[in-house]
C-alpha cells in the first residue's frame, strides 16, 4: 500500500489526473469554503481563537476561504465537476461541510455529475457554545456517488469529537474514525481514495486503517510537511482480499454509534 502527497493547485491536479487517465474509488475530503453566512474568517487564528495564543504549537495557515457563498459554490462547482471524472464505477464522493454551505454544496455536486444520495450528521460533542443560539453540535458530510453504488450496508450518523489538544496538529483536523466508518461503504475491491484537500491527511490516516492507497494534495507547504511526516509514521494495514476477512475486521472495531 502506498500514499502520496502532491504539494500543488487541487483543481490543476484533478485536471491532470483526467487527463492521465487516473481513478479513484473515492473522494473524501473538507474543502475551504465560507464558514458564516457574513463572509470569511481567513485564517485558522482567527476563526479557532485558540490558535491566536502566544506559543501555539499549531501552524497557522490562511484558509483561502471564499469570502461568500457565491464564490464558494463558483469555486465547488469547479472541482467537484472535476473530481467526478476521476471517479470510477461505483465512485463515492464525500464533502465535510457546516450547515451554512449545504445548498451550495448540494447545487455544486448536482451541477458537477456527481448523485447528490444525502447528508450525515456528525455530532462533534465538543462543539462550542454561543449565548442566545441552539449549540451547533453537529458538522455534516454531503454524499454522492457515480456510476453506481456498493453492496454494503451502513449506518448514516457519525459521532466523534474533533481533534483536541496533542492529538490536534491541523486547525480544522477531522476525526480519523469518523473518516474511516465512511470509507467502509467501499466495496472490498477499492483500491485508490483521493483527497484534493487533504490537510494533515486524516483521510489517509483511515485509509491506512484498510491497507487502500492515498493520495492527497496540499497547497500550503508547511502543512503538506504535516501530512508527509504524520503518513510516514503511520503503519499500513494488509489490504483485506476477502468478505469475510473485512467482516472480522468490522467486529473487531469498536462501535461509536
Amino acid at each position: 500500500m502506498t500514499y502520496e502527497i502532491i504539494r500543488g493547485d487541487s483543481f490543476e491536479t484533478l485536471q491532470r489526473f483526467h487527463r492521465e487517465g487516473r481513478k479513484f474509488d473515492a473522494i473524501l475530503t473538507d474543502p475551504p469554503y465560507c464558514s458564516r453566512p457574513g463572509g470569511s474568517y481567513g485564517s485558522g487564528a482567527r476563526k479557532y481563537v485558540n490558535l491566536a495564543r502566544v506559543g501555539s504549537r499549531l501552524e497557522d495557515c490562511n484558509f483561502s476561504e471564499a469570502p461568500n457563498q457565491f464564490a464558494a459554490y463558483e469555486f465547488a462547482r469547479h472541482w467537484m465537476q472535476a473530481s467526478a471524472l476521476v471517479l470510477r464505477a461505483p465512485g463515492y464522493f464525500f464533502c465535510f461541510t457546516d450547515w451554512v454551505m449545504i445548498p451550495a454544496f448540494t447545487m455544486a455536486m448536482q451541477s458537477s455529475g456527481i448523485v447528490y444520495r444525502g447528508l450525515i450528521p456528525w455530532n462533534k460533542n465538543n462543539a462550542r457554545c454561543h449565548p442566545g443560539y441552539f449549540t451547533q453540535v453537529c458538522e455534516f458530510v454531503i454524499w454522492g456517488t457515480v456510476n453506481g453504488v456498493s453492496d454494503k450496508f451502513v449506518k448514516g450518523y457519525l459521532e466523534g469529537s474533533a481533534p483536541a489538544n496533542e492529538s490536534r496538529i491541523h486547525p480544522t483536523q477531522k476525526n480519523e474514525t469518523v473518516c474511516a466508518e465512511l470509507l467502509r461503504i467501499l466495496p472490498d475491491d477499492a483500491t485508490d481514495v483521493l483527497d484534493p484537500f487533504c490537510g494533515s491527511a486524516t483521510t489517509g490516516a483511515a485509509c491506512a486503517r484498510f491497507g487502500i492507497n492515498f493520495v492527497g494534495v496540499e497547497n500550503v507547504p508547511t502543512i503538506a510537511d504535516v501530512a508527509e511526516n504524520r503518513l510516514r509514521n503511520t503503519t499500513w494495514a494488509q489490504r483485506l482480499t476477502t468478505k469475510e476477512e473485512a467482516d472480522k475486521w468490522t467486529e473487531q472495531t469498536p462501535a461509536f454509534w
